[in-house]
Formats: structure tokens, C-alpha cells, sequence
């Protein structure tokens, strides 16, 4: 026993000399070890982000690009669609101007659109030279005094050659259309407005034709079913009187049918292939269209 504890204890020497020994080696190694794993990772993280930043860069620009060219091709389709829209609303400003000039100087019908003149009927009445304007003939075989008859004709002249030196006017100021101009003309159409008042019916009748106005209105076409249908009026049939009142245009009837109670049965006179009928209808909408139309007394 005493023999062998000199060797273990040699053995134990030993072995603390070699641990001793091999400690110094393995330092170098797990220094190495962590500086070649952060020598590793440090130039594969760094070159990644730059990476993924300089890639991001061209993506963020070319989308704020994309936006910025769509909002542009907005814009633009919205400026064309307003130019076409203001284009429009210059065209019908326009014809909106002349049907209003048409309408003050009542030198059309009130329905252009569908006015239809009987040129047949017009030859029974013969002109002359000097009443092509204002057929002053027309009233005399109406019989309107000749002397009354052409006091109309330099009344309805005179108030038309205003209304020319008006247009000029207005067209070269260029305020023509504007409210100015209508207030003008409407003040030149009262010196003739108060004829109405002054004639009967059946002269009343023969000035308009004598001007070129329309005297009648006619029936183009009737709904089925419809009041007028229902009473017997027919198109073709030329609308006298409505509620025993003389009509002589549309806005005439319209303002008749829209006057009284309503659906109260009212009478209508009608003209049909030379002779004269009286129907009954409901007051209010008759459900007709209508033309107007210039006829000889």
C-alpha cells in the first residue's frame, strides 16, 4: 500500500503538467474561434442593409412616380371632360339666346320646331309690294277700318326697326342675350302687347296672321285613353277655344287648362275639315301634342 501511493501521486503530477501545458493552446483557440465568428457575421450584416436600403430607394421613388403620373392623367381627363362640358353649355347658351331673341321679337311662331305654314291658305289673302312685313290687307278683309288697319301696320313696323337698332347695338357692345337686352326688348314688345286688348277675336286673329305669327294650334298626335281621347279630339282637329276662351297659341291653352278647379268638365272648340265642333273635357292636362300654324282669316 505505502509502495503505491508514490505513483499515484506521480500520475497525478503528471496529469496536472499536460492540463497546464494544453490550457494556453486552447485559449488561442476559442479566441480565434469568437474573432472569426464575429470577423463572419459583421461583413454579412452591414453589406445586407445597405443592400435592402439602396433597393428600397428606387421602389419608393418609382411608386411616388407612378402616383404622381396617375394623379396627372386624372387631371387631365378631368379637364377635358370640363372643356366639352363648358363647349356644351356655350352651345346651348347660344341657342337659348336666339330662342329667347326669337320669343321677344315674335317674329316666329311660339313652336319653331314644329311650325307649319299653309302657303295655299296665305294666297287667298293677295300682298302687295308694301306688306310683306305687315300684311295690312289681311285686317282690311278682317274688317278692321283701313285707317285703324294701318295705324297697326306703323304701330308693329316701327316697334320691329326698334328692335333691329336694339340687336345691332347689343351684338356690337356685346351684351346681346344678357338681361339688359331683355329688358329692352320687352319694353319695346309692350308698345304692341296692348293690341290684344284693342281687337276682338276675330281681328285679334287677323293681326297675327298679318304679322306672321301664329293663329292656331293643331293637334299632331293624341294619347290613348288620355282626357282629349276620350272627348273625341283627333289629330289634325285645330284647337279654337277652351272654356269658351279664343286660343292662339300653346301657352295660351296651358295657361287655360291650369286656371279654374280642377277636373271640372270644360268646353273645347275644335275645328275639324272646315266646320266647328264643341267636346267636353276635364280641365287640366288634355294629353296632346301639339304644332301651331299660320292661317288666313
Amino acid at each position: 500500500m505505502k509502495n503505491q501511493i508514490p505513483v499515484y501521486l506521480l500520475i497525478v503530477g503528471v496529469g496536472i503538467v499536460i492540463g497546464l501545458l494544453l490550457k494556453p493552446s486552447a485559449s488561442p483557440l476559442l479566441t480565434d474561434t469568437s474573432s472569426s465568428i464575429t470577423t463572419d457575421k459583421q461583413p454579412t450584416l452591414t453589406p445586407s442593409i445597405e443592400s435592402d436600403i439602396s433597393a428600397a430607394q428606387p421602389s419608393l421613388f418609382e411608386a411616388q412616380v407612378t402616383q404622381l403620373k396617375a394623379q396627372l392623367n386624372s387631371l387631365q381627363t378631368k379637364l377635358t371632360t370640363e372643356t366639352e362640358h363648358r363647349r356644351s353649355l356655350e352651345t346651348k347658351l347660344t341657342s337659348l339666346e336666339k330662342a329667347i331673341d326669337s320669343s321677344i321679337s315674335q317674329t316666329v311662331t311660339e313652336n319653331d320646331n314644329s311650325r307649319m305654314i299653309r302657303t295655299a291658305t296665305r294666297q287667298n289673302s293677295p300682298l302687295t309690294e308694301d306688306n310683306h312685313w305687315f300684311n295690312e290687307q289681311a285686317l282690311i278683309i278682317a274688317g278692321i277700318d283701313p285707317g285703324k288697319a294701318n295705324s297697326l301696320k306703323n304701330l308693329y313696323e316701327n316697334a320691329e326697326m326698334e328692335k333691329l337698332y336694339l340687336r345691332d347695338q347689343a351684338t356690337r357692345e356685346g351684351w346681346m342675350g344678357t338681361e339688359r337686352f331683355q329688358t329692352a326688348m320687352s319694353e319695346i314688345n309692350s308698345q304692341t302687347e296692348s293690341v290684344r286688348s284693342e281687337l276682338d277675336e276675330k281681328e285679334y286673329d287677323a293681326y297675327l296672321y298679318a304679322t306672321g305669327r301664329a293663329n292656331r294650334i293643331i293637334v299632331s298626335s293624341v294619347l290613348n285613353n288620355s282626357p282629349a281621347s276620350q272627348a273625341g279630339i283627333q289629330a289634325g282637329d285645330a284647337i279654337l277655344k277652351y272654356d269658351n276662351k279664343r286660343i292662339y297659341s300653346w301657352t295660351d291653352l296651358t295657361s287655360a287648362t291650369r286656371q279654374g278647379a280642377p277636373d271640372a268638365m270644360v268646353s273645347v272648340a275644335i275645328e275639324r275639315n272646315g266646320q266647328q265642333q264643341q267636346l267636353y273635357v276635364p280641365r287640366g292636362p288634355l294629353g296632346v301634342r301639339l304644332t301651331t300654324d299660320s292661317i288666313a282669316p
